[in-house]
């Protein structure tokens, strides 16, 4: 998600363009809806289920949100009584825990008693030997999301919707927005636990008490941002620019596809919603930049005979992961090829399935290609020399391309990225016939703006990408305007023309005009009017 102030654009007024990253299926994971009463209008997509939308404008206002994945979760190790399994210690003392007895109905209809216990720490979630294993998790605890929707639905400027986000203690967000004055904003709600002497990367001792959480960050101490000098605030689930100090965690994501994002809009001072849209559906991967060069760098040397063709196409390509790329195809198949001769010696199988942790992966591989023999994991993975983990470098090229081969042909306008890079929209029946949104060739990867992530473990098939394409702005007339995608379409129901008709729109990366004003809703083909009983 990201927000440009006028100062950055043709109209000289604000645009937000945002496309949250879920996974991709039939139906659409999200439900767009026009609600209006007279007491307020808001228009965009919600969960089904829940009365407000989560991201979109009210005319007054327009906001958009990215996952903040801080870390909010805790394990916890608790020694059992051999006496008594409803007691743990705890500060040197045997405490009883919270028992609740619940019944679950399992397949077939049979019903089973569940006994949950909870420690101070949390609920235990699994037995481990005599230990008992706790999650202390903020999602657990009672909060009041709903009312921070509903209120900033009803905000009339970003002041407003600040205020409205201080009753979100759920899963940290990012929320971005600006109102009808040109005002941008960015801020970030929801709990966040505060640690005190200790992270939660490992199993902590249960019985411990200085590893109990102290409280939670107060929102007032969370980075905040309103028009900002740069003219626009952006995150890509990366960790954000902070400078107070804040233990957040660990868990982020490389920052690739927030430096595109400030790459571009650093670039001009005249974007327009067009602009914004070509920028969702940007293919340019910032890793491969980084990396290819120094991959490249490791094999200039040996012979290269056999993948010579290949090697041209790598040299000259623009690191674009475009449908028509056919060095995309061929540097991420070196890519994920890497690790089984790399890091095989002392990760074995588990090395195969490691590519899937794809941020991590990155950074390992970063750290040998820059530092090479000086890394502590050079020792770690007990390469025998320079020479040798070239060799490895050539050795993954030349499989990575014989596996091309013989996967999609000798043709190379076969490995084309599009060709062989699908996003598929799965109905969960697997009833594929009926309702399967179909399979479509996609650019782009993990790293870039128009992500269709995939997991190396399981093929080139994009199982994540962008569940919902959502720009807005304001017009001429001082009115927001807004556009967006949906897929696979909006309406559940198989047989319905509304199931999948945004695919191919989506696909091809164009947006729909949105109504955003009650007479504009009032006007389309599928309206509920509801009128109260006097």
């Amino acid at each position: 998600c990201w927000v440009i102030s006028g100062s950055k654009t043709l109209s000289g007024r604000p645009i937000l363009a945002n496309d949250p990253h879920l996974e991709l299926f039939a139906p659409a994971i999200w439900y767009e809806v026009g609600l209006s009463c007279p007491e307020w209008t808001v228009t965009g997509v919600l969960f089904p289920g829940l009365p407000i939308p989560q991201i979109g404008t009210n005319g007054k206002i327009a906001w958009g949100a990215a996952s903040f994945p801080a870390d909010v979760q805790d394990l916890y190790m608790e020694e059992v009584n051999p006496d008594n399994k409803h007691q743990y210690k705890y500060d040197g003392k045997w405490r009883d825990y919270d028992v609740t007895n619940t019944k679950v109905r399992i397949k077939g209809g049979k019903e089973i008693s569940i006994e949950i216990l909870r420690s101070v720490n949390g609920p235990v979630m699994q037995k481990i030997g005599k230990e008992n294993l706790s999650l202390a998790w903020t999602g657990i605890e009672p909060s009041d999301d709903l009312l921070a929707f509903y209120n900033a639905a009803k905000s009339e400027n970003v002041e407003e919707l600040r205020s409205a986000f201080r009753s979100f203690e759920m899963i940290p967000q990012h929320i971005f927005a600006f109102d009808l004055t040109g005002d941008i904003i960015h801020i970030q709600p929801g709990r966040i636990p505060v640690r005190k002497g200790f992270n939660g990367d490992k199993h902590l001792p249960g019985g411990n008490k200085k590893y109990r959480w102290s409280g939670y960050i107060e929102p007032d101490k969370m980075p905040f941002s309103k028009n900002p000098e740069s003219g626009f605030a952006n995150n890509s689930n990366n960790f954000p620019l902070i400078d107070k100090g804040i233990d957040l965690g660990t868990t982020f994501p490389l920052s690739a596809r927030f430096e595109r994002t400030r790459e571009i809009l650093s670039s001009r001072n005249d974007f327009t919603m067009d602009d914004m849209r070509k920028m969702q559906t940007d293919t340019l991967n910032l890793i491969a930049r980084e990396i290819l060069p120094l991959m490249l760098d490791r094999i200039k040397d040996l012979d290269t005979s056999d993948v010579e063709t290949e090697l041209r196409l790598l040299q000259n390509w623009d690191y674009d992961e475009s449908p028509e790329s056919i060095a995309a195809t061929i540097y991420n198949h070196w890519w994920i090829e890497l690790p089984t001769h790399l890091l095989n010696k002392k990760m074995g199988l588990f090395a195969l399935g490691y590519r899937d942790y794809m941020d991590q992966y990155s950074s390992v591989l970063l750290k040998l290609l820059k530092d090479t023999d000086q890394a502590r994991l050079w020792e770690w993975l007990e390469f025998e020399n320079v020479e040798q983990f070239d060799q490895l470098f050539m050795v993954a090229l030349k499989v990575a391309v014989k596996d091309l081969k013989k996967k999609y042909g000798e043709n190379r306008d076969d490995w084309a990225w599009g060709k062989v890079h699908l996003t598929h929209f799965a109905h969960p029946s697997k009833v594929e016939f009926l309702v399967d949104g179909g399979s479509y060739g996609v650019g782009g990867s993990h790293y870039t703006l128009n992500v269709t992530h995939y997991f190396p473990s399981q093929g080139y098939e994009a199982t994540f990408g962008a569940s919902y394409r959502f720009i807005a702005t304001i017009d001429e007339n001082d009115r927001i305007i807004a556009q967006s995608i949906l897929p696979p379409g909006n309406w559940s129901a198989p047989l319905s023309r509304h199931f999948k008709d945004q695919i191919k729109m989506w696909v091809r990366g164009e947006l729909k005009e949105l109504r955003v004003y009650s007479d504009e809703m009032s006007r389309l083909p599928v309206a509920a009017i509801l009128e109260p009983k006097e």
